[in-house]
């Protein structure tokens, strides 16, 4: 009796640790959308740190629930704040964030239970063995500001009529360059082509010391750790890096040997 008395102690004290963590979420979307907060605020928000430490060793399965939780929460909020709603930059802003939310409730609603099933199963099998290294507070800003870059100014940069991982990848690493000169060569691009998953995917790698971070540049700056983006997915021992000079060509820009 103690044991089960214990377990459900701790599953509950789980479950408050997620929603804190969507809560928060929720929270800095809603900053942001209304102007409220923009890059610089979350590089020295303490609540958005500690997000980023709550999330780096959670699996799966419970990052697709703090998503779930966080999507519940701000649809809440796009039905219930009238003032959040007239601060937003438009009333089309708000009809399509509307439909994104609503969108991701019901994709979630559907894909977390097969989800969760499939990771409980697995993920204590997984034969990959892994180890993903932790992050430093140095690099991730780094990161973070690029990635808040490329979100900005990526577009279809090879005319191919799609704006997808090629023009995302070469747009982060062509502005890591741009910001961070005396640093450049520490990103690189990163090809990974798996048959058994269909992986195959562009993205970006950066170096900090001795350690190597995996970048999803079309993740957030709450979700970017291409482990954590693609899930099972994702296989690093399929990683190889790409020569730069190819992908600028690729994309009409001039390269400079970074």
């Amino acid at each position: 009796m103690e044991t089960k008395t214990t377990r459900i102690g701790m599953e509950t004290e789980i479950d408050k640790n997620l929603k804190t963590l969507a809560e928060t979420k929720a929270t800095c979307y809603c900053l942001r959308e209304t102007g409220q907060c923009d890059f610089d605020d979350c590089l020295e928000c303490s609540k958005l740190s500690l997000y980023q430490q709550g999330v780096r060793n959670l699996l799966p399965v419970d990052l697709l629930k703090v998503d779930n939780l966080a999507a519940k929460i701000i649809q809440r909020k796009l039905d219930n704040d009238i003032s959040f709603r007239a601060t937003s930059a438009s009333r089309w802003k708000y009809f399509f964030n509307s439909l994104k939310w609503m969108a991701i409730v019901f994709l979630f609603a559907i894909f977390i239970p097969l989800a969760a099933a499939y990771f409980l199963c697995t993920y204590a099998l997984d034969t990959k063995g892994a180890v993903y290294p932790i992050i430093d507070d140095i690099t991730e800003s780094k990161i973070i500001r690029v990635l808040d870059e490329t979100h900005k100014n990526v577009y279809d940069m090879n005319g191919d009529h799609q704006v997808n991982c090629q023009d995302f990848t070469v747009m982060f690493i062509y502005l890591w360059a741009k910001i961070y000169p005396d640093d450049s060569k520490s990103a690189q691009i990163v090809f990974n082509k798996n048959f058994n998953t269909g992986m195959n995917h562009l993205f970006v790698s950066v170096r900090s010391g001795n350690k190597v971070f995996y970048i999803e540049p079309q993740g957030s700056y709450t979700n970017y750790r291409m482990e954590h983006f693609w899930g099972d997915r994702y296989d690093p021992c399929f990683n190889r890096e790409i020569r730069k000079s190819f992908w600028y060509a690729q994309m009409g820009l001039p390269y400079n040997g970074e």
